[in-house]
C-alpha cells in the first residue's frame, strides 16, 4: 500500500476512519493466519465443517 493508494481511497469518499478499520481487520486476519501456521493448525473437512453446523443448528451455541 503506498500513499498514493490511500489518496485513491480519499478521493472516492472513504472516511481515514474507515481506512484505519479495514487495516486493523487486515492485520487481525493476518496475525490469525500466522499463528495457525506456526501451530499447525489444519482446516476440517467439508464433512467436519457440515457435521458442526447440523450440531450448532439443533443445539445452538452453549
Amino acid at each position: 500500500m503506498t500513499a498514493d493508494d490511500l489518496r485513491a481511497v480519499l478521493a472516492a469518499g472513504v472516511t481515514r476512519e474507515q481506512i484505519e478499520d479495514a487495516l486493523a481487520v487486515c492485520l487481525a486476519f493476518n496475525t490469525i493466519g500466522r499463528l495457525a501456521d506456526t501451530f499447525g493448525f489444519v482446516q476440517p473437512t467439508r464433512e467436519a465443517f457440515e457435521a458442526g453446523a447440523k450440531y450448532l443448528l439443533a443445539r445452538g451455541y452453549r
